[in-house]
């Protein structure tokens, strides 16, 4: 999901923050110099420590230009490993302000430095581009290797007028790749990295980790450069570019979550949201929808397949009509995914955008609206499971509680996804003249990580505060939240009736897949069916606008949260009854 920044261009210049020893201060002062003509046109501010005026309480000045700044060049040799202040201080808040989108931090290499890439800072790429140090002997002079930096610094700049801001969320995307895991070392990843580099002109590309089984690489980067590297793929050029066989190029999905506790003087309301009866007046507590367990094709009528479908034992058989009526909808299902381009097939419902984010050729299809429910339901359920009220969240609070006492007020923001897990197919020709395909083994995986940038976005919409939670605070919530919340998500989407509607979805996406390679499948991507995204055409955009009432429950949600609890505690340490408040679900404009 590409969340664009709703954050207007400034014209103030981009302020530039110097991290670096004074060892190095003749050093600092010649890419001050190479920089002149950036500041001579408006472009950049730039600040340093010895710009601190007598008096002046240097420390303080330090933490709100390094709060402020937007860009923060960490000016890297072995005196700045050494020094505490550098690497302790700045260096880290610097990492904490980039993870959150606040600021760029860009390396400077100026003497040859032993392991930095091991540092926090070493997955970003520095300057100058190969790595070489600006006192290296392999340029011919200093002023050179300061040219190339500052033409790097300046197409950081370029990036900024393309994308309205630096106070952007990165989109974060998948390269899938056909490959033996074990044998793609870092080296490798470091050079697919460069060359997407590269490819986009993209500074702010970064490669955050790969994954168990096929060799999935996960990235981060500006809305543009995945727009080209997904152009690129889809051409069929990003292969041949970068030597590998690539079996897919995805997007993150999921909900959004906030978690937030905090001890107030005040009244506080307690209050919860029910989620509405959303798949067409059909409750998601009636029952498990019917499972659909294979696919029928008839040698005569290949075009026309029927579902084998499972009712729940405790649910009466479906009528003749509600089996027409289940099968039709099976059926445009099917189609839905066969028309629509692989890209296009993802939800990542976001209150920011047209339709909650929803790809155009699904808004008004059945397969689009059925899936952005269920967005909103794994949002409403895991709110659900964290209230104080519920063993889960008793337990989930407890563990918070014992993260210290810097993190008694929590505000943090997880988002929850799901995607495909281990699926084994069977085919078999029958003698009644039908070819059948089951399912034998069918899972989806649930999967959780911090989202700070969304976080940050809304805390600046409010007042500024003073302090901020602590980057390790954040992951520890998460940790938390993956032990004892996760665990029961993923038990309620494989087997729960709140996510039947998604495991029908899954099973036909299955089938299209399939379908997709078989000969008629090919026979059918040549006549222009498959992959054209023609919805209209097809007849499969039928559900008209219920994609926006989707999206206005989901701001419902997303405005004051699921619920809102108050406790009272005893405070041992100042004797006093003191009242903490519970808010999980959205995020408070």
């Amino acid at each position: 999901m590409l969340i664009k920044s709703d954050i207007k261009t400034s014209s103030k210049p981009i302020s530039i923050f110097f991290s670096y020893t004074h060892r190095d201060q003749k050093l600092r002062d010649q890419l001050e110099e190479q920089l002149s003509f950036l500041k001579r046109v408006g472009e950049i501010e730039t600040w340093h420590d010895r710009i601190i005026r007598p008096g002046d309480e240097w420390e303080n000045q330090i933490d709100e230009k390094l709060n402020e700044a937007d860009i923060i060049l960490l000016l890297i040799s072995p005196a700045f490993a050494k020094s505490n202040y550098c690497y302790d201080i700045e260096m880290m808040r610097a990492m904490e302000r980039h993870e959150r989108g606040e600021a760029i931090v860009i390396p400077v290499i100026l003497r040859p430095t032993s392991n930095w890439q091991k540092a926090p800072f070493g997955k970003l790429q520095a300057l100058p581009n190969d790595n070489k140090a600006v006192t290296s002997r392999a340029w011919k002079n200093r002023d050179e290797a300061f040219k190339v930096v500052a033409d790097g610094i300046n197409s950081v700049l370029e990036n900024k007028q393309h994308n309205s801001s630096f106070n952007v969320d990165l989109p974060k995307w998948t390269l899938t790749i056909d490959g033996d895991f074990s044998k793609f070392s870092d080296d490798r990843i470091q050079m697919v990295t460069k060359q997407l580099l590269k490819l986009t002109n993209d500074y702010l590309l970064t490669f955050i980790e790969k994954s168990l089984g096929s060799v999935s690489l996960k990235f981060q980067s500006t809305c543009n450069a995945f727009l080209k590297i997904q152009e690129s793929y889809k051409d069929g050029a990003l292969e041949k570019y970068l030597g590998l066989s690539i079996k897919n190029l995805t997007e993150d999905i999921g909900a959004l979550i906030r978690i937030e506790s905090k001890i107030v003087d005040c009244e506080v309301k307690s209050f919860t949201r029910y989620l509405p009866e959303i798949f067409g007046g059909v409750s998601i507590e009636d029952g498990w929808a019917p499972l659909v367990t294979g696919m029928v094709i008839s040698h005569s009528n290949p075009i026309h397949p029927g579902f084998k479908v499972v009712c729940d034992a405790s649910q009466e058989e479906l009528s003749e009509d509600e089996v027409i009526e289940l099968q039709a909808r099976l059926g445009r299902y099917l189609n839905t995914f066969l028309v629509v381009e692989g890209e296009q097939l993802h939800v990542s419902l976001s209150p920011y955008e047209a339709y909650g984010g929803l790809s155009e050729p699904l808004r008004y299809t059945e397969l689009g609206r059925d899936l952005l429910a269920q967005d909103v339901v794994l949002k409403y359920y895991t709110a659900q499971l964290l209230h104080p009220d519920t063993d889960l969240g008793k337990t989930f609070w407890s563990r918070i509680d014992t993260l210290g006492l810097e993190a008694k007020d929590i505000e943090s923001c997880v988002r929850v996804w799901i995607v495909p897990g281990k699926v084994s197919l069977k085919e078999s020709a029958k003698k009644d003249g039908y070819f059948h395909v089951d399912i034998e083994k069918l899972n989806l995986k649930v999967l959780c990580e911090s989202e700070y940038k969304t976080l940050n976005k809304f805390k600046e919409k409010r007042q500024r505060r003073q302090s901020t939670l602590p980057l390790e605070i954040h992951k520890k919530v998460v940790e938390v939240f993956n032990d004892i919340i996760l665990p029961e998500i993923n038990v309620e989407v494989n087997s729960g009736n709140r996510f039947s509607i998604l495991r029908q979805v899954y099973s036909v996406m299955i089938f299209s897949t399939w379908f997709e390679k078989s000969s008629l499948g090919l026979a059918l991507i040549k006549s222009g069916f498959m992959n054209s995204n023609n919805i209209e055409k097809y007849q499969l955009n039928t559900v008209g606008d219920e994609a926006i009432r989707m999206k206005e429950q989901y701001l419902k949600m997303f405005d004051k949260g699921v619920w809102q609890h108050t406790q009272t505690f005893y405070d041992s340490m100042s004797k006093e009854i003191k009242r903490k408040v519970y808010i999980v679900g959205g995020i408070q404009f």
